[in-house]
Parts: structure tokens; C-alpha cells; sequence
């Protein structure tokens, strides 16, 4: 388990089809002046390229990334 970060929140994001907007939301988040942060996704079984998106270009960007997958086939 994890232990627990002072000041630190948490940002969930529910995505489904969302491989055209996950970067920019990312980006939104991300320019925050509130640095500590986490990002967890949470993917309800996207038919588009969402999770290939988060998985191969997007996590290689983001520190701090979590993708939850639901659903999947």
C-alpha cells in the first residue's frame, strides 16, 4: 500500500471514447498551479484508441498516471 502523501489529491477522470480529448484534459490538468497532484483514469471499456492513447504516447508524458481499464474484451 501506498503511503500517504501530505497535501496530495487526487483527480479521478472517467474516459470513455475520449482518445481525441485525453491529451488536451491532461494538459488542462497538468497546468495547474497545484503541482501536487495524481491522476487516475478510468477507462469504461472504450471502443476507440483511448486506452493504446494513454498506454503507449500519453504515459511516457505524464508522471503520476494511473489507468484503470473496465470492461475489457
Amino acid at each position: 500500500m501506498k503511503k500517504r502523501k501530505e497535501g496530495l489529491i487526487s483527480v479521478v477522470v472517467p474516459i470513455y471514447n475520449a482518445s481525441l480529448y485525453i491529451e488536451e484534459c491532461l494538459n488542462g490538468l497538468l497546468s495547474q498551479t497545484y503541482k501536487n497532484m495524481e491522476v487516475i483514469l478510468v477507462n469504461d471499456a472504450s471502443t476507440d484508441n483511448t486506452k493504446w492513447n494513454v498506454n503507449t504516447k500519453l504515459d511516457n508524458l505524464y508522471k503520476d498516471l494511473f489507468l484503470n481499464s473496465t470492461g475489457d474484451k
